[in-house]
């Protein structure tokens, strides 16, 4: 029989009830672990980075201005009454700079996708990346792991724009769902942890933070990103807030002042990436700080749902300090919700004070809020606070809080144990740990408490291999333009660096990035030398440095990766600089730095473009428009036979010619002269003018007149034999469809007269289309050539077919007005016009002190002389000087009257003359052209050497709608526009702004001219009104449009001007038409190919709604296409070209030339299958 042994029976139960306190204090270690921050990423108004943040509040900045004309029409919504329905009596608030600009290709996101994207969207893709890089983790690292995404937000003002079913995509819903906000992140990154958006309202970013550390605590996930997000564009929520009384009707927030009555909003976006701190040292990250802990409750039933509840808010504190094992008199410094109302601000000031009652007065609690300086930034407004606080805590310092004139008399400071921050103050520790709490309170009534600890000291050796020696850096984009711009960054950043964090700079590079086509790598001995060959690099000089797209860089011979061989491989980084730029791998850790803490290197350089939805602006009609290219439809293909008339430019004209010739076209070459090009053939076959630049006639008011007067002539003949055309006008240079394109102005006015000669006499001029010179673009233009296009103006960048159309600009960055020198002078020709003479009283009301007007009689008139001693008794020395500005010696001695350095110029003058085209010849162009022409010409020219600030060109809407009558005043405006982009792309100075109509003046329209204006659809604008679209048009492109749109009146109109379809929703950009595969038959196969190529990817561009460049390496899914774009552009191919694609072909990682070559295959059999058909069954061999 067994016995018992109790005392093995004893040993047994102690041994488990010790492995149970084991596993019991394991599982209160994790409960309680403290989580750390290993990066960080924001936008502010005014910082746009953690260290920029830290920069402005401790100068304290204060981040409030006017509500934006890019937002609402802030005074059209006033009203000082608080209880007036509908309006809004708080003009201010804490605003980002063009919120509509994002790099939509650097996440794999079409442009069709990226306009419906709420910015909220794109800003937290764009910050979460840069705090993913602070943390040195490279995105591809974190694919397929369990990280998770947590962010906060309130409202989703971006969807208000969609109120019409016309206006629905496709991408509207996922676009604008708040709960696509963490999605979106987790799925451009392939994230598998939770990924969750949260909504408490005012509380939501800090309850995400504490969800997120709860989720890293209980193994969840590993690392988490957790942000929150606020972006402010409807009046709606701000006139709901004003109904409310939450607002402040004196414009700021003042938390805990005296004079507190409420806050203002605020937009913003912050990040901050979290990790177990055990994980996070192990891995060798940078610590910012650690949260100990951290609570959420809800206020209960409390006075109002709104109402906060301090028995609430005080259980809170104490709930979050019993979650950090802390204790209240360890609390330093409390990052308040501080809202600054009458009512909330003694609530939370009383709840704090049960919480640290008992402590000396000389140690008391400093209190601060960042609402003081960014206002209530809402769903993002915790996230901001404890970025504050994380700040505060990593440097021992409290920044002020500001607009505390009074402390608030409600609240008892002499008996409290808290005082209010009134300046920067540096935190007395007493040797402990800088620990801070952070309060954020929702309206719902959630309320989140977390407690912030600074970052665990760390000491380091410097590692054996930091003497100094060969460094090898790399460095990487997606793009061209962006690795020029992340190298200029580094090359900042790498300046003064001492040999150890030199060292550590360049490690972080190879191993903390993620690693892009276009690509980098340098090999230096010191910090500043390297700095020195990456600017060199960056400003397009010869720099010592290996760069290419990876791939794309053959090696003669390719590098070995073994770094046995030399002192740690420094003779072989040379070799591994060129085999990391070739795209082979390298293995980084053979290099050493392993035992390095990551050194954080700048951000990634974004290439944002614009993406909006534009709609009628609210609260007012919109007046700031843009010319924004967009990819074309196909045009038919339908093959012709026969001669074409090709006249022009030798150089333009030849490669026409050779275009036409290799499409299978004959072709007859002639003069530049309208007789010999319309008797050159028979009727109908077409006529195409080529002309570039290449060959000048003379000055520009010449060379243009020359140019116009061929037009002329050619339309009288086509007055009198209309058959004898179409006439379509070659360029190349005419256009810009890119901010770095240059032109040609001259080219360009040539242009506008064409589109005026199309408006007037109808399909006896097909249009213009501009080439970029590219052979794809030559073979696109041949095949546009053999369509009918319904199109009156084209670009041709490389195979892809691009359209002008009318977009409003209201969404960008409010624009800045380069501030006024009052010692300089300001030169405004036409200056004593209607224009001239409104700008005059505009510049002195911006601070010009010397103005210089020019005009062709001088000081003349009784309103002249009023203007002018108006101006004089305000101080403003202004000088009337009489001079033709077309004439060189005239306009020279005019410059020198202002005998001080000039700073801006206004070119003002102007004549308009309407005529017929027909009726036009050479001396009637030059009249209208010289003064416009001319003098922008001279006036480029002469000021030169001039310190400008702005070159400001008065052009007219009329280069966009081409109106009957105005060939030569459309010329003239378009020779200025291009003269813009012309400076620009030099780096110069200039805008052209397309003026409407305007109340007064009217430029040197007669009333009978300004009623048939104003019956198209134009309204007048008012003087105040257009300086103000002005002034937000300085921010803009090179040429911007300023006008007053009866938007139903002109889609009304029934020879609708293509370019003006873009405003008024009246047509959608229609699909590709039939591929005919008929126009293959006799074409060679490159021919073939490209044709086939060039329908393809319009059908692309179509689905994308892109106008950039399409990489036809590249897979179809980093350009944009996904499972629902797949799916159109698949039922398109089938649709157009009768050839079925399978959709998992499209969203495989298949490329582009992948589909063609797919696509070239089955129509190649297609064409062998019909011809067999037609020959006979014994035809063996066949050539297409």
């Amino acid at each position: 029989m067994n016995t018992i042994d109790p005392t093995a029976l004893m040993q047994d139960a102690l041994l488990e009830i010790e492995r149970l306190q084991h596993k019991l204090g394991k599982f209160e270690q994790q409960r309680h672990e403290p989580i750390a921050v290993i990066g960080m990423g924001c936008r502010f108004a005014g910082a746009n980075s953690p260290d920029d943040l830290w920069r402005l509040l401790l100068d304290g900045t204060d981040g409030v201005r006017e509500v934006p004309p890019d937002r609402w029409d802030a005074e059209r919504y006033f009203d000082a009454d608080p209880d007036a329905a509908g309006r809004i009596y708080c003009r201010a608030g804490s605003f980002l700079d063009d919120i509509a600009s994002f790099d939509a290709g650097f996440f794999g996101i079409s442009a069709r996708e990226a306009v419906m994207l709420d910015p909220q969207q794109r800003m937290l893709l764009e910050v979460a990346w840069e705090a993913l890089e602070r943390a040195g983790m490279p995105a591809s690292a974190l694919k397929g792991t369990a990280t998770g995404m947590f962010v906060g937000v309130m409202h989703q003002d971006y969807a208000h724009r969609f109120r019409r079913a016309a206006d629905v995509d496709l991408y509207t819903a996922a676009g604008n769902a708040p709960s696509v906000l963490a999605g979106r992140v987790s799925h451009v990154l392939g994230l598998h942890g939770p990924s969750l958006t949260i909504d408490t309202a005012c509380s939501s970013s800090l309850v995400a933070v504490h969800l997120a550390c709860n989720a890293l605590r209980a193994r969840e996930c590993d690392i988490a990103i957790v942000g929150g997000v606020n972006v402010v564009l409807s009046p709606l929520s701000t006139a709901a807030e004003c109904r409310a009384h939450m607002l402040s009707p004196s414009g700021r927030c003042r938390s805990f002042d005296d004079g507190a009555d409420g806050f203002v909003r605020g937009e913003g976006c912050g990040v901050v990436v979290l990790q177990r701190l055990g994980d996070a040292q192990a891995a060798g990250r940078t610590i910012d700080a650690l949260i100990a802990g951290s609570a959420v409750n809800h206020d209960g039933r409390s006075a109002g749902l709104t109402v906060p509840n301090e028995h609430a808010q005080r259980e809170l504190v104490r709930g979050a300090l019993r979650a950090a094992r802390l204790d209240a008199s360890q609390v330093r410094y409390v990052e308040a919700h501080g809202t600054g109302t009458a009512l909330g601000d003694p609530i939370e000031a009383a709840a704090l004070a049960s919480v640290f009652a008992g402590r000396a007065k000389d140690a008391r609690v400093l209190l601060g809020s960042i609402k003081s300086n960014f206002g209530h930034l809402e769903g993002a407004a915790g996230i901001a606070g404890l970025i504050k606080a994380i700040l505060a805590v990593r440097h021992g310092v409290v920044p002020a809080t500001l607009h505390v004139t009074q402390p608030n008399r409600g609240i008892d400071w002499d008996n409290l144990p808290l005082r209010l921050a009134l300046r920067n103050e540096r935190i007395d520790l007493d040797g402990g740990p800088c620990i801070a709490g952070v309060s954020s309170f929702g309206f719902s009534g959630t309320n989140a408490h977390a407690l912030v600890v600074a970052p665990p000291r760390v000491e380091q050796a410097a590692p054996p291999d930091d003497r100094p020696g060969l460094q090898l850096l790399t460095v990487s984009a997606k793009s061209d333009a962006s690795l020029r711009a992340n190298v200029a960054r580094y090359a900042d950043h790498l300046t003064g660096l001492d040999a150890r964090a030199f060292a550590a700079a360049c490690h972080a590079s190879r191993v903390a990035r993620s690693h892009f086509p276009h690509r980098l790598a340098v090999v230096a001995a010191s910090a500043d030398d390297m700095a020195r060959e990456l600017h060199r690099f960056a400003r397009g000089e010869d720099a010592a440095v290996s760069a290419g797209v990876c791939g794309a860089m053959p090696l003669d011979r390719e590098p070995s990766s073994n770094l046995a061989g030399g002192a740690n491989g420094l003779d072989l980084l040379p070799s591994l600089a060129q085999r990391y730029v070739a795209g082979l791998p390298v293995d980084w850790a053979a290099l050493g730095g392993a035992d390095r803490r990551l050194a954080r290197l700048p951000t990634y350089a974004f290439e944002r473009q614009r993406y909006w939805v534009d709609e009628r602006a609210v609260g007012a009609p919109s007046q700031l428009f843009r010319i924004a290219w967009q990819p074309a439809s196909t045009p038919a293909l339908a093959r012709r036979t026969g001669a074409r008339i090709v006249a022009g430019d030798p150089a333009l004209r030849a490669e026409v010619e050779r275009a036409l010739e290799a499409a299978g076209e004959c072709c007859s070459i002639v003069a530049a002269d309208a007789d010999a090009i319309l008797q050159a053939g028979p009727a109908g076959l077409g006529v195409v003018l080529a002309f570039d630049g290449a060959v000048q006639d003379g000055e520009p008011v010449e060379a243009v007149a020359c140019r116009g007067a061929l037009v002329g002539a050619l339309a009288r003949r086509l007055a009198a034999a209309p058959a004898a055309g179409p006439v379509t006008l070659v360029t190349r240079g005419a256009v810009a469809t890119g901010p770095a394109e240059d032109v040609d102005p001259v080219v360009a006015a040539m242009n506008a007269a064409v589109r005026v000669a199309r408006r007037e006499q109808g399909r006896a001029w097909r249009g213009t289309i501009d080439v970029d010179g590219s052979a794809a673009s030559f073979a696109t233009l041949a095949a546009l050539l053999s369509g009918d296009a319904e199109e009156e103006q084209m670009a041709v960048r490389g195979a892809t077919v691009l359209v002008p159309r009318l977009r409003h600009a209201g969404a960008g960055a409010a624009g800045e007005v380069p501030a006024l020198d009052g010692d300089a002078a300001y030169v405004v020709t036409g200056g004593t016009g209607a224009l001239g003479l409104a700008t005059a009283r505009w510049l002195a009301g911006r601070g010009a002190r010397h103005l210089l007007l020019i005009s062709r009689r001088g000081e003349v008139g009784d309103g002249v002389r009023a203007t002018c001693e108006r101006l004089r008794g305000d101080g403003v020395d202004v000088r009337v000087v009489a001079s033709d500005v077309a004439d060189e010696a005239s306009l020279r001695g005019a410059l020198a009257a202002a005998a001080r350095p000039i700073r801006g110029v206004v070119h003002c003058a102007g004549i308009v003359q309407d005529a017929p085209l027909a009726t036009l010849d050479a001396a009637a162009f030059a009249n209208v052209l010289r003064a416009k022409v001319g003098g922008a010409a001279l006036l480029d020219r002469l000021t030169d050497a001039q310190p400008l600030d702005f070159f400001l060109l008065y052009s007219s809407i009329s280069v966009a709608v081409g109106r009957h009558g105005q060939a030569a005043y459309a010329a003239a405006n378009a020779y200025l526009d291009a003269l813009a982009q012309r400076r620009r792309v030099r780096a110069r100075p200039a805008l052209s702004i397309g003026w409407g109509l305007w109340a007064s003046g009217m430029g040197a329209a007669d009333a009978k001219t300004a009623e048939r204006v104003r019956s198209s659809g134009l309204h007048p604008l008012a003087e105040a009104e257009a300086f103000a679209s002005l002034e937000q048009a300085f921010a803009g492109e090179p040429h911007m449009i300023v006008a007053a749109i009866d938007i139903d009146r002109i889609a009304a109109q029934p020879d609708l001007p293509r370019a003006i379809e873009g405003i008024t929703g009246r047509a959608q950009a229609p699909r590709a038409r039939a591929f005919d595969i008929e126009q293959l038959r006799g074409r060679p196969a490159a021919a073939r190919r490209a044709l086939i190529a060039g329908h393809l990817e319009a059908e692309l561009r179509a689905v994308l709604s892109s106008a950039s460049a399409l990489s036809h390496q590249a897979s179809l899914i980093e350009l944009g296409v996904d499972s629902l774009t797949g799916s159109e552009l698949r039922n398109a191919i089938e649709r157009s070209m009768g050839v079925s694609v399978s959709i998992s072909n499209l969203i495989d990682g298949s490329s582009l030339d992948a589909v063609i070559e797919t696509v070239a295959a089955q129509i190649e059999r297609r064409l062998v299958t019909e011809h067999s058909s037609t020959t006979g069954a014994e035809t063996e061999e066949i050539t297409l």
